[in-house]
This record gives C-alpha cells, sequence and structure tokens, in this order.
C-alpha cells in the first residue's frame, strides 16, 4: 500500500515538472492540421492540401468534417472507408516541403469505432519516387497520438494515410510534420479530454480504496466531484453525493473516511449536449473494476465535472480491466 502511494505521488510530481510543448516550438509542415480551414477534401481533384484518392472498391468511400469529435479546435474528419486493400482509399496531404539532409517525424491523433489497423507512409508528391517508411498502427477507441520517424527521399513530399483494408470508421485530427526526432508534450490545446488516467487498465489493488488521477484539460480551473452507492443519485449529484470542488486532479475512493462497499466515480466533461465519461466501479472490499467509455444517451454514473472557461469533453481509458 504505501509503496502504491509513494508512485502516485511521484507519478504526480512529474505532471507538474515537465510543461507541454506549444505549437510554436515545433514547425509543422502540415497545411491545415485540424482541419479548421474549410476547404474540398473528398475527390478534390486539384491535389493540394487535404485530398483524397480512391481505387476499385475504394471509391465508396465517404469522408466528412465531425464537429463531435475532435482533439484540438472544433473539428476532425471522419473517415468511414471501403475496400479490402489498404490503398483502395487515401486521404493525403501535399505539398510538404522539406530538407532532405533531414530525418522527419509524422504523427497524429486518432480513434476508430473499434479496434482496426491504419497505416501512414510518404511519397514523391509527383509520384517519381514510390511510397517509402509505411508504418502500421492500431488503432482503439480513445484518442490517441501516434508517430513514426522517416527520412525523406525527395524535397517534395506527400503525406498519405491508407484508410482501408478494414471497413471500421475512425477519426483522424491534429496531423503534423516536422523536422528532428519526436517531441514528446505536443498537445491539443486545448485538448477536449483529460489523458494519462491512473490507474491504467489491468492493474489490480488488493486493497479497499482505490485512486483515480489523470491529466486535466489545459483550460480547467476545478473539479466537482461526486459519489455514493446509488446510480441514479450520483448521475443528479443527489443527495449527500456532492463531496466537493477541488483543484487537485486525483481523487481517493473508499479511503480513509469513505469506505463504500460499491461505489461510483467518473469523470465528465460536457460541450454541444454531448457527455464523455468514465467509471471507476468498486464492487467490493479488496477489488475495483473499471468500467468502460460511456456517450449519453447511455447514462453515466457518478460525475466528476471539469469546470472550465471552454468546457470540453473528456474520456478517460479505463475500459474493461481490473484497477
Amino acid at each position: 500500500m504505501c509503496k502504491r502511494i509513494i508512485y502516485l505521488a511521484c507519478f504526480m510530481s512529474a505532471l507538474v515538472a515537465v510543461p507541454l510543448v506549444t505549437h510554436a516550438q515545433v514547425e509543422n509542415l502540415v497545411t491545415n492540421p485540424s482541419f479548421e480551414e474549410d476547404e474540398p477534401i473528398l475527390n478534390d481533384q486539384a491535389y493540394e492540401h487535404w485530398w483524397t484518392w480512391g481505387w476499385e472498391a475504394g471509391l465508396n468511400s465517404t469522408l466528412e468534417i465531425d464537429e463531435t469529435e475532435f482533439v484540438d479546435g472544433k473539428r476532425s474528419i471522419r473517415v468511414i472507408p471501403t475496400g479490402e486493400t489498404n490503398w483502395y482509399f487515401i486521404v493525403a496531404n501535399s505539398p510538404i516541403l522539406v530538407d532532405m539532409s533531414k530525418d522527419y517525424t509524422i504523427s497524429f491523433w486518432a480513434k476508430a469505432e473499434g479496434p482496426r489497423p491504419l497505416t501512414a507512409q510518404l511519397k514523391a508528391t509527383d509520384n517519381s519516387i514510390n511510397a517509402w517508411g509505411a508504418t502500421t498502427f492500431n488503432l482503439t477507441t480513445e484518442w490517441t497520438e501516434y508517430h513514426y520517424a522517416s527520412e525523406v527521399l525527395i524535397d517534395n513530399v506527400k503525406l498519405e494515410i491508407l484508410c482501408a483494408s478494414s471497413e471500421v470508421p475512425f477519426w483522424l485530427d491534429f496531423v503534423y510534420v516536422y523536422e528532428g526526432d519526436y517531441v514528446p508534450g505536443i498537445k491539443p490545446v486545448p485538448p477536449v479530454k483529460a489523458s494519462e488516467p491512473d490507474p491504467a487498465d489491468g492493474v489490480f489493488l488488493d486493497q479497499t480504496w482505490a485512486t483515480l488521477s489523470w491529466t486535466a484539460g489545459n483550460s480547467a480551473v476545478s473539479h466537482d466531484v461526486y459519489m455514493g452507492d446509488n446510480f441514479d443519485d450520483v448521475n443528479e449529484g443527489a443527495g449527500d453525493t456532492f463531496r466537493g470542488n477541488q483543484a487537485l486532479t486525483f481523487y481517493v475512493a473508499g479511503f480513509p473516511d469513505m469506505r463504500i462497499r460499491t461505489a461510483l466515480l467518473m469523470a465528465r466533461h460536457t460541450i454541444g449536449g454531448l457527455t464523455r465519461s468514465t467509471k471507476l466501479t468498486q464492487t467490493a472490499p479488496g477489488r475495483a473494476t473499471s468500467g468502460a467509455s460511456l456517450l449519453h444517451p447511455r447514462p453515466p454514473t457518478s460525475p466528476i465535472r471539469q469546470t472550465a472557461p471552454n468546457p470540453s469533453i473528456w474520456t478517460s481509458s479505463l475500459n474493461g480491466g481490473q484497477v
């Protein structure tokens, strides 16, 4: 138990000590990286900035701007691909002008309606050099940053996202191509969700209490904490479920004065009428099980409401494991 407490304290200190890297500290070579500017994308025959290309079954793929799911700004793109081969539908960005003597980092944020692969690669804008450095990532249902490093073989390249081979829809946002090694801490501003939940999936605590912690959104001011053993009371903030407003980004459930056999705890952000939530359910002394992320109209359990000048949606990735 002592080791666990010490670990959490160190983790929180690290969050305070490491500042976020601002967008300005690297030069992003991608035009319209978060899809905030209106431009034709699907079947854009100009093949400039964002555009798509399809082949055979991939020609039935669709793409749309989504203003309900995003990590940067106010929107992302949602891709609904078709085709059994990944390159049958491609989302691309060009031209990207690079220095052939340098290596580059390619990064993006993505999530999908279910697990699926997604491949990114670079290619000569004029197709004079075939694609290189193809890297495949396994998307989940949570917004996650993916990145890889690549050399460049020509000074004018395009970034290709190979979308087909799985017909599971996915979202793409906050796409970066920049010179040099990967720089951790370049995060959306403001991020729409808290991140880095602890405990993580699969962690087992053989004790009657648990600590839920998170990294708050950049614009968060405080957090209203609700906790109780009645689903409806916690969901509505009724009775004595309100535990207070706090600036801290962690909450201790079941210790030392809240030993509740069945405790419900949730973190929540709301924007535009949509709510994303994560619950921590303590089913019995010594065992706590994390619940799945929920999207209304399924009701949440108990909310930790993160209040901010510009509230945003937070869903944490405590899905289906023991905590």
